[in-house]
């Protein structure tokens, strides 16, 4: 069973950066990927269509499905202007610069303090719902706010530390140069 997600990231570089970033270009590919009825999505989101893609199977049929999808949504972007993957990861790494900018400039208290909120509840929500048997009824919105922190969390570790996009390019790069 080959893992899709991986393949995924390799092969389609367009709509992938689509999917790591939030707003219009991460909807637009999500809305494109949900609509591949061998992904089999359950809900149109960014984060719906990673987990379907997480849990897929790669198939000749997906995989040209994949290929179409890429395609249309490449097609998509260069209409707004975007040509190269490189260009979408640009956007999120200068708004990432930018509010870090903000935040050494005004050293605001707001930003640490919200990260460390989202941190305590996701990881708070994790361990409650590992040790403890969630009240009947509510598994579907313990699954919407982990998913929700989940993501912010994600955002969180990118805005201290980074996102590895920047060291992937690199090495693609690197790789090419060297004949690789």
């Amino acid at each position: 069973m080959a893992n899709v997600l991986g393949f995924f990231q390799k092969a389609m570089p367009f709509i992938t950066t689509g999917l790591s970033l939030a707003g219009p270009a991460g909807n637009l590919a999500a809305s494109l990927l949900s609509k591949i009825p061998a992904l089999k999505v359950a809900s149109p989101t960014i984060d719906g269509v990673m987990t379907a893609l997480e849990n897929a199977e790669m198939t000749p049929e997906l995989s040209a499905q994949l290929q179409e999808a890429e395609l249309a949504y490449k097609q998509q972007m260069q209409k707004m202007g975007f040509d190269h993957e490189t260009d979408l990861a640009k956007i999120a790494a200068d708004d990432r610069a930018s509010a870090r900018t903000m935040q050494i400039q005004t050293k605001s208290w707001i930003t640490p303090a919200l990260a460390t909120l989202i941190t305590v509840g996701f990881f708070g929500l994790l361990v409650l719902t590992m040790f403890h048997v969630a009240p009947a009824g509510s598994e579907k919105i313990l699954d919407v706010m982990t998913g929700a922190l989940g993501t912010a969390w994600i955002s969180i570790v990118n805005y201290y530390f980074g996102s590895s996009a920047a060291h992937d390019t690199l090495t693609a790069n690197l790789s090419t140069a060297n004949g690789g």
